[in-house]
């Protein structure tokens, strides 16, 4: 199995390095990767953050080598965007006012664990909210560059008017007025450009659709003075605008045709709408959503999903299941608002978007809408079936970024449906998202049924040499399986499955179909070797050895074709369990892969206890290199020591070629990464493009 949680990068200013290195062994065995860095010394501190990229700092707030207001002096200075978590041995509410007057993020007792934890979590959540911000203030500048760009250049005569007065006008907009300069135009009351007889008509126009913003009533027409005294009529589009920061209106005066307009609005909205079912389709909903959460508007989204419709339409054939949908979508339509935007969004599923509704309302008429097609029967050219339905309530709150976050919300609570009945497939209730909990259960059914039912499937990544090595490699990649037919990575899963002591079976699972692949796949002639990854519960049962040697002769595959592979955290937490465990594979003639390394304060001490053959290194050095290729210090230095130590070395995460004269150039020995290739379904990789 293999998860690829994101690492955080976190300077640790402590006097003691054995309660560092707790800090950093604590927050990887809590699900948080970190790369971390024990630093007792002002000006390394100043070097670190100048050269580098941090996520948090925590610091002891005794440190009498290095003194945490100094760190959060260096911060400011810097003018960087790295919270400072303080511990203090007392953890009084005066300390913690101390602390944050100090510029503290937060201040936490010593050895309070759980409590600096959540801190972690909270810090690292707002601030990657800050930096999305950030990125997100840039694009917006650069729209507003282009989109000036596009109104000085537009054909259509445009211009914004605040408080009766020009603020902008383009030059297509002055041309028409019979002015050579768009200059001339602004700051000039709209009056003086319009005939008097139609002053009152178009205060009136203005005033109502300022008031009431009636998108379907937005055209303006008035007799226009042009500059040389001569009259023309305009017909304007009006819309509510912001420009320069402030409310105004658009005129818009389109250069395109009127009589083309109505055609392009029967179009648009053929666009909208589902073929099947009439109602509107996916495209058109998922943008609704995604208005309603730009607007800032509190909605209620229902996903409606058809129990085991695939059984059904393939029993009665797809002109009859397009017949049922139909039947579906108009029982939907007579129970929910005319409010309501109703969407057919996939094949056997329809969303709702409810404005304007309570949770209780729209249960209610969830509940109505399960019970209405539960006790009816449908019946097209004489067939008949009965059919139940799973639905499941999201709230699109602040809370929710985008479309397919409030999407996702909805399908779980449909998940958490489904889990309840034991009829599989089938659900027949409504259910609401809630966070937390529920999903965690909704996961733990999930991975029993995939167990029960073998729902889980096997992915391939290619790993080249760049030392001229002609081995074929793959990494062996889990995905597991839902009622959706969707694949779920072990980032989503794993935790919870340690957490059902699952992951041992798991694991049985994916070495036996990964060595059933390679043996049919080296049965053509290929001398390809794969990586399985193994949870620490595996490398911690001496079952297992014996039942691989069975497994290998079963399969009659050599065992030096497979190459195990552990987390360095798993290994460092069970060191005896797993030299014991390497000990066997190599009797066996297996080699051992360390992943993810490099992320412990003193990484080289698991080697000295553990023969390890490959090392792959964790996934942030790649991530950094590529960011910044000339900040390379840290990759350097660590393949430098595993040189020395003469480790086979594989960097992951590469995906551009822009890195791999460094790589090569470090010592470097294997690659992996999209670069390459996507993990696949199979073992297709061409290995004679790179030789």
């Amino acid at each position: 199995m293999s998860s690829k949680a994101s690492t955080f990068r976190v300077i640790i200013l402590y006097e003691s390095a054995a309660e560092a290195e707790r800090l950093t062994s604590m927050f990887q065995s809590s699900g948080k990767p970190c790369r971390a860095q024990h630093v007792q010394d002002e000006s390394v501190l100043a070097k670190l953050l100048e050269d580098q990229s941090w996520d948090l700092i925590i610091a002891h707030d005794a440190t009498e080598s290095i003194n945490p207001g100094n760190a959060i002096k260096t911060i400011h200075k810097y003018n960087l965007d790295i919270p400072v978590i303080l511990l203090s041995d007392e953890g009084a509410s005066t300390d913690v006012i101390e602390g944050m007057k100090l510029g503290a993020a937060d201040v936490v007792k010593v050895d309070d664990d759980q409590h600096l934890l959540l801190v972690v979590d909270r810090e690292l959540n707002n601030r990657s909210m800050r930096q999305e911000t950030r990125r997100a203030l840039r694009k917006l500048k650069e729209v507003e560059r282009r989109n000036q760009q596009l109104l000085d250049n537009s054909r259509d005569g445009i211009a914004f008017v605040q408080d009766g007065m020009y603020l902008y006008a383009n030059d297509s907009f002055a041309e028409l007025f019979g002015y050579e300069d768009k200059d001339e135009i602004e700051c000039m009351p709209i009056m003086d450009m319009i005939k008097p007889e139609d002053h009152e008509k178009v205060k009136r126009k203005l005033k109502e659709f300022s008031l009431q913003q009636d998108s379907q009533n937005n055209r303006l027409s008035f007799i226009a003075k042009l500059s040389n005294n001569e009259e023309r009529t305009m017909n304007v589009e009006l819309n509510i605008a912001n420009y320069d920061d402030e409310s105004c209106l658009q005129f818009v005066l389109p250069a395109k045709l009127q009589n083309t307009e109505l055609l392009e609005a029967e179009l648009e909205s053929v666009k909208q709408l589902d073929n099947v079912t009439g109602l509107y389709n996916k495209q058109y909903i998922l943008e609704a959503i995604d208005k309603s959460i730009s607007e800032e508007r509190h909605c209620l989204l229902s996903f409606i999903d058809i129990d085991n419709f695939m059984a059904i339409q393939d029993n009665l054939g797809h002109a009859i299941s397009d017949q049922l949908l139909l039947q579906v979508g108009k029982m939907i339509t007579d129970i929910y608002s005319d409010e309501a935007q109703i969407a057919h969004f996939g094949e056997d599923t329809f969303v709702v978007l409810n404005p304007n509704s309570s949770i209780e309302t729209n249960i209610v008429k969830a509940n109505e809408l399960v019970s209405r097609v539960n006790s009816h029967i449908f019946d097209v050219n004489n067939k008949t079936t009965k059919m139940t339905l799973s639905i499941g309530v999201a709230p699109i709150n602040d809370t929710i970024t985008d479309a397919q976050m409030a999407i996702n919300h909805a399908r779980k609570a449909v998940e958490q449906v489904r889990s309840q009945n034991k009829l599989p497939g089938v659900g027949n209730d409504v259910h609401v998202y809630q966070q937390g909990g529920e999903e965690t259960k909704v996961i733990i059914s999930t991975i029993q049924k995939a167990l029960a039912n073998e729902q889980f499937k096997l992915l391939f990544q290619p790993i080249i040499s760049l030392r001229g090595d002609d081995v074929e490699q793959y990494e062996v990649l889990l995905r597991m399986i839902n009622d959706h037919g969707e694949e779920i990575s072990p980032d989503n899963f794993l935790k919870t499955a340690a957490s059902i002591n699952a992951c041992d079976k798991i694991d049985r699972w994916v070495i036996l179909e990964a060595i059933k692949s390679l043996s049919e796949h080296r049965k053509k002639g290929n001398n390809t070797r794969i990586i399985i990854n193994l949870s620490s519960s595996s490398s911690c049962d001496e079952s297992l050895i014996p039942w691989l040697k069975v497994a290998f002769k079963a399969a009659q595959l050599p065992a030096d074709s497979v190459i195990f592979q552990l987390h360095e955290l798993d290994v460092s937490q069970h060191l005896n369990a797993t030299r014991k465990f390497v000990q066997g594979i190599h009797e066996m003639n297996s080699a051992f892969c360390i992943s993810r390394f490099g992320c412990a304060l003193e990484p080289m001490s698991v080697l000295n206890h553990v023969p390890v053959d490959y090392v792959k290194l964790d996934g942030s050095f790649t991530q950094e290199l590529q960011d910044n290729p000339e900040k390379d210090d840290a990759l350097k230095a660590l393949m430098s020591e595993l040189t020395e130590k003469q480790k086979i070395t594989i960097v992951p995460l590469v995906e551009n070629a822009s890195i791999l004269s460094k790589l090569w150039q470090m010592g470097v020995d294997y690659i992996q990464g999209y670069y390459l290739q996507q993990p696949a379904n199979g073992m297709n990789y061409d290995f004679d493009i790179e030789s």
